[in-house]
């Protein structure tokens, strides 16, 4: 969901192919699939593209 008051969404799948994280849209992104390799380390997680090279780093809290 995005958007303001989450107006727009899309649905899409997502699977694990060796040891990356796929996703794909329905319609966001032209539903192109995406794959990214995901570490954990203390309170960070980090997403790396795959084919980019770039990262995107969030706090995480692991589940209780």
């Amino acid at each position: 969901m995005a958007g303001y008051d989450d107006e727009y969404a899309d649905s899409g799948t997502w699977w694990v192919e060796g040891d990356t994280l796929c996703r794909r849209w329905s319609a966001w992104l032209e539903g192109a699939t995406d794959c990214f390799s995901v570490t954990i380390e203390d309170a960070k997680i980090h997403w790396t593209h795959v084919e980019s090279g770039d990262v995107v780093t969030e706090d995480y809290t692991a589940p209780q």
